[in-house]
């Protein structure tokens, strides 16, 4: 059974800046090196149509949406922004 932290933030994730140099690379003494990040290994997809709820939240509150086909049918990822995983 595998335990998953979320989290959940209003912008896009920026390592503190005591951790980048100029350039934004991380420094030697940071916690963590661009290595420790990991993209998904697969892509495990559904290709099921129905009725599938995905609650969104917008300004702090939670609305049901209905999808006709499952959410993970997809193909890839696309532009800058993809899940990860970083072990912590």
């Amino acid at each position: 059974q595998p335990r998953l932290l979320v989290i959940e933030a209003p912008s896009e994730f920026h390592p503190p800046k005591r951790y980048r140099n100029a350039f934004g690379q991380l420094l030697e003494h940071s916690p963590y090196c661009e290595r420790d990040f990991r993209p998904p290994s697969e892509l495990v997809t559904k290709d099921e149509a129905g009725r599938f709820t995905v609650l969104i939240k917008k300004h702090g509150k939670l609305y049901p949406y209905v999808y006709r086909y499952h959410p993970f049918d997809v193909v890839g990822w696309d532009g800058q922004m993809y899940p990860y995983a970083i072990s912590i």
